[in-house]
C-alpha cells in the first residue's frame, strides 16, 4: 500500500512497511519517519533509531491541529490510532520566494 507523505512547518513525515509474511500476505510492521527537510535530522522524540515502529501496517498519516499545537496522527490497519511523538518547535519556517529569486536553468 502506498501512502502519501505529509508535511508541516518544515517537517516531512512518511510511512514504510517492513513485511513479515509472504508476497501474498499484506502483514508487517509499519514504520513512521519524520525529518526536518532542511537538515535531514529526525524530529521524533522517543525514537533513537530515527523511526517509530508499530505492530500493524500504517494506513493513514495526518497532521491535525489541537489545543497543544499540530500533532502527527498515524492510523493503523488494526483500526488503532496513535499520536507519533515528535518535536515541532525547533524546525525552521519556510518562506515564499519571488520568481526573481529563483535560479535560472541557464
Amino acid at each position: 500500500m502506498n501512502l502519501n507523505p505529509v508535511a508541516y512547518n518544515g517537517v516531512v513525515s512518511f510511512a514504510a512497511l517492513a513485511p513479515t509474511g509472504t508476497a501474498c500476505d499484506l502483514n508487517g510492521e509499519g514504520e513512521v519517519y519524520s525529518v526536518n527537510y532542511a537538515t535531514g535530522v529526525s524530529v521524533l522524540t522517543s525514537a533513537p533509531a530515527g523511526h517509530v515502529t508499530f505492530g500493524a501496517m500504517v494506513v493513514n498519516l495526518k497532521y491535525v491541529n489541537t489545543t497543544y499545537g499540530a500533532e502527527l496522527i498515524a492510523g493503523l490497519s488494526n483500526k488503532q490510532v496513535y499520536k507519533v511523538p515528535e518535536t515541532l518547535t525547533l524546525v525552521i519556517t519556510t518562506r515564499l520566494l519571488n520568481w526573481r529569486e529563483l535560479p535560472s536553468a541557464e
